[in-house]
């Protein structure tokens, strides 16, 4: 179970760090210009699509974490043969694939924020208010989603992944906050 567990943690680490990426563009000085909201300011039904906090430099940033952390993944597999054994049989980090599966898992990540996004907008949930438990999970499924262009798991591991989102994302938040990355501890 333990190998399970640190398994889906190594294989879907693009998704954790691409889900980090629009937190941390926002608060680099230089990126702060590129804010265009990525539904433009238009509406569905008389309200935002996404709202001015999903942004282009947000996905862009979510994409570049999910190739970057790939891209350190394959340079430790080359360095430390061990990890390879955490791959759960799905990802050849020696084939430069993997980073174009980073890249798309990065992608899932935060297209899944971002869709939960459209329907907090639609049921008037106020844009960084709270919303249990698909704040924790929506990087999740949107990057498994993504991921099933490349490999699927047994429905288990997906399961034992889900739980690991529940508790990792608002671990990860709560860290994020005191080191002042984001204004809100969730």
């Amino acid at each position: 179970m333990l190998h399970d567990i640190l398994s889906l943690i190594w294989v879907f680490l693009p998704l954790a760090y691409a889900n980090m990426g629009p937190v941390l563009a926002h608060n680099v000085p230089y990126l702060k210009k590129f804010k265009t909201p990525l539904d433009f300011g238009k509406t569905f039904r008389g309200k935002r699509i996404f709202g001015d906090h999903k942004t282009i430099r947000g996905i862009v940033a979510g994409m570049v974490m999910g190739l970057v952390t790939s891209g350190i993944q394959m340079l430790l597999v080359q360095q430390f043969s061990w990890l390879s054994d955490y791959n759960l049989g799905v990802v050849d980090y020696s084939s430069p694939d993997t980073l174009f599966m980073g890249l798309i898992l990065g992608f899932g990540a935060v297209a899944g924020d971002a869709l939960k996004s459209f329907f907090k907008r639609q049921l008037n949930i106020e844009p960084g208010k709270s919303w249990v438990p698909f704040d924790q999970i929506d990087f999740f499924v949107g990057g498994v989603l993504a991921s099933l262009l490349f490999f699927t798991l047994p429905a288990r591991l997906y399961f034992i992944g889900f739980f690991i989102a529940l508790v990792l994302h608002p671990t990860v938040n709560f860290l994020s906050w005191l080191l002042r990355f984001q204004e809100k501890p969730y």
